[in-house]
Order: C-alpha cells, then structure tokens, then sequence
C-alpha cells in the first residue's frame, strides 16, 4: 500500500466522532419514541379505533430498526477502528490491506447498510420493546388483560393484571413514575431519587424480594404508567356514585 494509501485511510479520531455522532441520533431516536408512545396514549384514551394506530405503530418499529442498525453499524465500526489503530501501530500497510480485503469485516459492514435501505420492520413485532408499548397502549383503556394472548405474550397478561398504582416506597399513589432498566420495578420519581441521593445514586431494589440494583442512570420515565394511573383514577371514581346508589337502595 503506498503512503498515499495509508493516507486515505480512516483516523480513529474520525472514527470516534462517528460514534459520538451514532450516540446522539440514538438519543434523538429515543426521544421520537418516546413522543410517539405519548401520542398513543393520548389516542387510546379517546379514540381507541382510529386509523391512526396503523401509522403510530410503524413510526415505532421503524424507529427499533433504526435503533437495530445503528448498533450493529457502531459494532463494525468498533472493528474498523480496531484494525486502523494495528495497522498505525505496526506501520505495515500490506498487513492492513490484507485484513481488509477479507469479506468480514467489509461484507459486514456493507450488510448492514443495505439493512437500512431495505428496512423490514416486520421482525421487530416479535420484540418484547414493541409488545411493552403495544400492552401500555391497551391498559391506558382497559382493565381487563388483551384479548387471545399467545403463549409468548403470557408475561403481557400477568403484568396487565399485576400492576399497583401505588409507589412501593411511599405506598401511596404513583406520582411521575419512573421504571429501573435494570429490574422494570416503578417508583415515584420523588421518592426514589431521594433514597438514591443518601446512597451516592445506587443501591439494592427497595422492592421486596428483588435483589437487583437501581442505578440514578438507569431510570426513565414510564409513560405508560402514567396512563394506567390516570385510567385507574377514572375508574375508582365511575365506581364511586355506584357504591352510593348501592348504599342508598338497602
């Protein structure tokens, strides 16, 4: 390879800030999802029919395959990174260009790209991601589990019918809920980040019986919960006059 080759290869500098750039457009990623998600509740909660779920739902799993190919492009990245940095170290080019040529590093990477201007977002349904978001739109309007679950959605039905609206710390209703990544256990955003502060921001679970930790870093606000709070209200209060009338006629 002559030095003019050597030249034109990729800094690892450069690379970085690709990675860097990779790590922000997954951010905003996040962000789209995440307003998506709001939307869906919103709808859900006053018109459980319209057509624009279909269009909801694809903007969700398009985001996920973006999310997919922008990991898996970071991972060839990583590679090539790793490959600039020996042949720099070394100096020797031929050994480089050797590396190269081989079909996987470059058959990857290309592979990848492709996955992006052919984007199937069909295979991203089967995602737990996908059925969470899907189960958090039916408990804003239901409370009753989804209709005919497969076996591989049985996890979705025990969680509908578990859910507590209370914070396991206060033991009052939840208030700005937020969810731990690690254990998905959820908490008012009050109460958990004042126990994270005496704990220099991490620590076991509070939850009973989980002996996960819960790190300030890995909470995000849950949106659905705050749906399936907002329905349990509804429903405690339509209750209510019920219970009156009930009272009234013994």
């Amino acid at each position: 390879m002559s030095n003019l080759q050597m030249d034109s290869l990729p800094q690892v500098q450069d690379l970085d800030r690709m990675q860097k750039n990779y790590a922000k457009i997954q951010q905003l990623i996040d962000s789209h999802m995440f307003n998506i998600h709001q939307a869906a509740l919103s709808l859900a909660t006053e018109n459980e029919q319209s057509e624009l779920f279909k269009d909801l739902d694809k903007s969700y799993l398009t985001c996920l395959g973006l999310k997919d190919f922008l990991s898996k492009h970071d991972g060839d990245i990583n590679k090539l990174k790793n490959e600039v940095a020996k042949a720099t170290q070394s100096s020797q080019s031929s050994q480089f260009s050797q590396r190269i040529g081989t079909p996987d590093l470059a058959a990857d990477f290309f592979k990848h790209e492709n996955m992006l201007k052919n984007l199937n977002t069909t295979p991203y349904e089967k995602t737990q991601k996908f059925k969470d978001y899907r189960l958090s739109i039916w408990n804003a309007n239901h409370s009753e589990p989804m209709d005919n679950p497969g076996d591989e959605d049985e996890d979705l039905v025990i969680a509908s019918q578990t859910f507590d609206i209370n914070c396991p710390i206060s033991k009052k209703i939840l208030e700005d809920p937020v969810r731990s990544k690690d254990c998905n256990h959820v908490f008012s955003k009050v109460h958990i980040y004042a126990l994270l502060s005496q704990n220099r921001g991490g620590m076991l679970c509070p939850v009973a019986g989980c002996s996960k930790r819960v790190d300030a870093s890995k909470l995000e606000l849950s949106a659905e919960h705050v749906e399936m709070v907002k329905r349990e209200l509804r429903r405690r209060k339509a209750e209510k006059p019920k219970e009156v009338q009930d009272i009234t006629d013994v």
